[in-house]
């Protein structure tokens, strides 16, 4: 804000959560795949990579077409989303891969078929477990 010399007013101040709420998303969904991909393989060229990217560019795109509005609170709104959001693309898109690089995260181990099996009910054998419920009187059954 200080480069563009912007002020906080009351229109602009609602873009502060929205600036921080998708550089989170992004983050965690890159950080996600990171992790499942291991390292080494390019983040980009993943689905998650053409999405995040994509998504990013059409808010860039949606909140520049608001700082040729007339009211100045609008306009005002509209560069500091344009520029928050470009600053978090290029966090995501470069610095965030570079780090990753950089310190490494463990990647994602696939779930073992016992806890799979647990998940869907199913016991070590490959029997149904019963699952019990409780009526409105407060009577155990089985379903």
């Amino acid at each position: 804000m200080a480069l563009f010399d912007i002020n906080f007013n009351l229109a602009n101040l609602f873009s502060v959560p929205i600036i921080i709420g998708m550089g989170v998303d992004n983050g965690v969904n890159m950080l996600y795949r990171f992790r499942e991909e291991g390292p080494g393989q390019p983040l980009l060229s993943t689905a998650v990579g053409t999405s995040v990217t994509l998504c990013s560019l059409t808010t860039i795109a949606g909140f520049g077409a608001l700082m040729f509005a007339q009211p100045q609170g609008i306009a005002s709104l509209g560069l500091l989303l344009t520029a928050g959001v470009t600053a978090i693309f290029i966090a995501t898109v470069v610095v965030l891969p570079a780090a990753l690089a950089w310190i490494g995260p463990e990647p994602l181990k696939p779930k073992s078929s016992r806890r799979r099996r647990r998940r869907a009910g199913l016991a070590a054998g490959g029997r149904a477990e019963p699952i019990e419920a409780h009526s409105s009187r407060g009577e155990r059954t089985s379903l």
